[in-house]
């Protein structure tokens, strides 16, 4: 696999580099506030989760370790936060079928993610 500069970035992260954090925001934090909408119909809350979605990310930060696509790692983490978020039923009216769930998932990172390569919270 060829290096990631995403992955580098969260390990220099790892090791203090605050610069890298928000250089890894800036490139996807507008499309994480998209994948998040693909759930929850709902614009400001789909803002919310995503960044919860980063708050998540920045906090365990010492738990990275580059073993997949720095991109399938995050879109984990979301797509296992959007999934809770629904459970919760919240948003039962709006939320999207299963079908569409997994939709969103395809849709919004075309790498579609593999379940065995990441496993955040």
């Amino acid at each position: 696999m060829p290096p990631d500069p995403d992955a580098a970035l969260m390990v220099a992260f790892q090791g203090g580099d605050e610069r890298a954090f928000r250089n890894l925001f800036e490139k996807y934090g507008r499309a994480m506030v998209s994948f998040c909408h693909h759930f929850v119909r709902d614009q400001a809350r789909a803002e919310e989760l995503a960044q919860d979605v980063f708050l998540k990310l920045y906090r365990t930060a010492a738990r990275y370790q580059p073993t997949a696509r720095f991109k399938t790692y995050l879109y984990r983490i979301a797509s296992n936060h959007c999934l809770n978020e629904l459970r919760r039923g919240e948003y039962a009216g709006r939320r999207a079928t299963q079908d569409g769930a997994a939709g969103a998932l395809e849709a919004a990172d075309p790498d579609r993610l593999p379940a065995a390569t990441a496993t955040p919270e």
